[in-house]
């Protein structure tokens, strides 16, 4: 398995392991110390380093942003495919309902 931390072998059967600790109900030191301890050194060095901004814009403001760049492709379609939706219809659509439910 890679991880976007670099390579980390066996992660999807630990990951399992810790979710079903979780779902028992451990609590969060429980599931800390159920890592391996080379685990619990990767987790501790997740929050160093370079920090990446987070981005604060709203759903609505995203979908906005891609819906002009993505204009004419297909946002949606039925199950059978045979109506479809681009993206710059249903952002108007969309805007239709919302000014509707102010």
């Amino acid at each position: 398995f890679e991880s976007g931390i670099g390579p980390w072998p066996g992660l999807e059967e630990r990951f399992l392991q810790v979710m079903n600790a979780f779902l028992q109900g451990a609590t969060s030191d429980a599931l800390f110390t159920a890592l391996l301890p080379r685990e619990r050194s990767e987790v501790l060095l997740w929050g160093q380093g370079e920090q990446r901004s987070i981005r604060r814009d709203c759903l609505h403001e995203v979908f906005e942003k891609q819906a002009i760049k993505w204009s004419d492709s297909v946002a949606l379609w039925d199950e059978r495919c045979t109506k479809s939706m681009t993206y710059c219809e249903l952002d108007r659509q969309s805007n239709e309902l919302a000014i509707e439910l102010q």
